[in-house]
């Protein structure tokens, strides 16, 4: 599968992602509760990051991207997002912001279409259909152990 996300446009994400961790410094002060939101704006083709009370905290042109499809594949952005995230999970945790949180993409109506990255004290999940497969896996341990 071809790639969405040209070189210069990773590098624009991380600059973004970068922009958003300033946003939220680490104060002992403040603690900010909040998760990152990018939403895909199809009209323009930006991927927009807003927090929880949609407040814009940056943005993302995708316009080379989206012009080459009739319609944009959030599915294969997603997955592609979530690499970006997992190799940079050093920029992706904005130091003020209270554990645990999230990056969600979402479609332009702001309904979540894919869970990208969530953070707790003690560990990183990436997104993703994490229990897909899990019903099959038990069922098969389970029939194992009757059988035995």
């Amino acid at each position: 599968m071809k790639k969405l996300l040209s070189t210069s446009l990773e590098q624009k994400f991380l600059a973004l992602l970068e922009q958003i961790a300033k946003l939220y410094p680490q104060s002992e002060e403040e603690s900010h509760f909040t998760d990152i939101h990018l939403r895909f704006l199809s009209e323009a083709a930006d991927l927009v990051a807003f927090d929880d009370e949609d407040k814009e905290l940056g943005r993302l042109s995708l316009s080379d991207v989206a012009n080459q499809d009739s319609g944009f594949p959030l599915e294969a952005l997603a997955a592609e997002l979530r690499v970006l995230l997992q190799a940079n999970a050093h920029v992706a945790e904005a130091p003020g912001l209270s554990k645990p949180y999230s990056y969600t993409l979402e479609d332009e109506d702001g309904e979540q279409v894919a869970e990208l990255y969530i953070t707790d004290d003690e560990l990183a999940i990436l997104g993703g259909d994490l229990m897909k497969g899990l019903d099959e896996e038990l069922d098969s341990f389970l029939e194992k152990l009757i059988e035995s």
